[in-house]
């Protein structure tokens, strides 16, 4: 074995063996000036020279192990000074001990950097064939474990997938029957407040028209009704005439908008209902003949003309034109062709 080799043996095993809590020196030094800071950069060397195994020093070249070996002198050298650190020898002993544990901590730092390849290569020289093959087959089954357990839990996770897909798909349907839903509430609404315009517009007028009527009737013997000639009688009558006329067309416009808007927003609400219903209709019927049938009630109750009592009915027979237009579409003519 070369002198290196046995040099460099000699000084791991000093530092492998460095009893740490000897270097606080805090009955010696006091309080204020012990090298209690100095423990941790210590112990973290120590246990980095321990990651060495010294029986096997021999497998590095001479430039490695030289080296190490002056790594481990300077940080022999630091740890000398720490040891022998006499108060009465130090011009400004706080500051002598400051710069001590600071030379330990970079020496740390700057040793790992320096033989962190080495001790990865010492270390899986040192490791037995035997248990490696044990650790191997350990791993392989540990492996083999979690590929199966991961498989459950991909499968389980597939069909939670497919049932969340299933529930999106759902719910994104309902949300746009409830979209389309939306759009003939609106026109409800809007159809609501118009009637209700157009209904404080009828009063109104029913209101002038029987107010002036009574003024004409109770007040005929007024000056201002009073005749007194024939053409002063005929004026009087057109003009009565002209004021009615006009009086009796505004009611009738106003009553007639009202029953429009009014029949309009019933019709709408009612299409709403035929839209958010539907889908519960659907769900519970089974078989494509029922669905088909649901289907073509809802159509009509949502394309179809329907009879509120405030318009009349045009189309003596309103599903007529219905069958046509569900006999158009894919889905429901297959069905239907078959009944």
């Amino acid at each position: 074995m070369s002198e290196i080799s046995q040099e460099l043996k000699r000084n791991l095993k000093a530092i492998q063996n460095l009893k740490v809590d000897e270097l606080a020196r805090r009955e010696d030094l006091g309080k204020s000036l012990n090298f209690e800071a100095a423990k941790e950069p210590a112990q973290n060397i120590v246990n980095l020279f321990k990651m060495i195994p010294v029986e096997d020093i021999g497998l590095l070249p001479d430039t490695m192990k030289n080296s190490i070996n002056q790594q481990v002198i300077v940080i022999a050298d630091i740890i000398s000074q720490i040891i022998g650190f006499d108060v009465d020898e130090q011009e400004n002993p706080a500051d002598a001990r400051t710069v001590l544990i600071a030379q330990l901590n970079d020496v740390y730092e700057q040793t790992f950097h320096n033989i962190y390849t080495q001790i990865a290569f010492l270390g899986a020289q040192s490791r037995d064939t035997s248990k490696l093959k044990d650790e191997l087959n350990n791993l392989l089954s540990n492996t083999k474990n979690s590929s199966e357990e991961l498989l459950i839990k991909i499968e389980s996770n597939s069909q939670k997938s497919e049932e969340l897909l299933q529930s999106m798909r759902t719910a994104a349907a309902e949300q746009g029957v409830s979209k389309e839903a939306s759009f003939f509430k609106k026109e409800s609404e809007k159809h609501d407040k118009s009637a209700l315009k157009w209904a404080l517009l009828t009063f109104f007028f029913v209101a002038t028209f029987a107010a002036l009527a009574a003024t004409t009737f109770f007040f005929r013997n007024s000056p201002l009704f009073v005749v007194t000639s024939t053409p002063d009688a005929i004026n009087l009558v057109v003009s009565k005439l002209i004021v009615f006329s006009a009086l009796g067309y505004a009611l009738f416009l106003s009553a007639r908008n009202f029953m429009a808007n009014r029949h309009n927003a019933i019709v709408n609400k009612h299409r709403q209902n035929a839209l958010l219903t539907f889908k519960a209709l659907v769900n519970a019927a089974k078989g494509e003949e029922r669905q088909d049938i649901i289907l073509e009630q809802a159509a009509k109750c949502i394309y179809a003309p329907l009879e509120t009592g405030y318009a009349k009915q045009v189309n003596s027979n309103p599903g007529s034109g219905m069958h046509t237009l569900l006999r158009l579409l894919p889905g429901v003519s297959g069905g239907h062709s078959g009944s």
